[in-house]
């Protein structure tokens, strides 16, 4: 579904109330730095309304220029309206899904080329501009937690319950054989010495 953003941006602007026969994009209007200019040529919004076909985004940022999609109901005038962005090095128009995901489609060739001549003497806007060309990666998210076993009563009541005050008699005690066991060994080499 997110794959036909601009598609569906303009069904939703479409769909506001009202007979639906009627309403239409009756303009682009074309934007760059320095101006903008408006596509009127009903057959090139016609094969605008009808685009939808998917594309790959882009690999790197390029110029581009905004597209404002002017939807009109008659006797009411402009109803609403829909911005994308135009990437004429790669042909690609970029939109956003309600949960501002980026999407790319390609323009079928009659938009293009009127797109082209609109765009004659506009200066594109900066590439850094652009904005993503992708879905930022999904957050991660934690779907299971480890929590250590219970103490069993056997463990508890040996003193190692969870390393507190009731381990230090046994860990003295081990230090203390240790201990017992080393000297023992140095008495006993003293011995075999003499």
């Amino acid at each position: 579904m997110r794959r036909l953003a601009l598609p569906l941006a303009l069904a939703a602007v479409l769909a506001l109330p009202a007979a639906a026969q009627a309403k239409e994009v009756t303009a682009l209007v074309v934007c760059g730095t320095n101006g903008c200019h408006t596509i009127r040529d009903k057959a090139v919004l016609l094969a605008f309304m009808n685009q939808g076909v998917q594309a790959a985004a882009p690999d790197r940022h390029a110029p581009f220029y905004s597209i404002t999609a002017k939807v009109s109901e008659p006797g009411q005038g402009e109803i609403g309206h829909f911005t994308s962005r135009w990437v004429p090095s790669e042909n690609r128009v970029r939109s956003v899904d309600e949960n501002d995901i980026p999407q790319w489609n390609r323009l079928k060739p009659v938009v293009a080329h009127a797109m082209l001549r609109a765009v004659h003497g506009l200066k594109p806007k900066p590439a850094s501009r652009l904005g993503r060309l992708t879905a930022p990666p999904p957050a991660a998210k934690v779907t299971e937690t480890f929590q250590p076993a219970a103490k069993t009563a056997a463990v508890s009541r040996a003193g190692f319950g969870g390393g507190g005050a009731d381990a230090w008699p046994w860990i003295a005690g081990a230090a203390a054989l240790c201990l017992a066991i080393a000297a023992a060994a140095a008495v006993a080499r003293r011995r075999r010495r003499s």
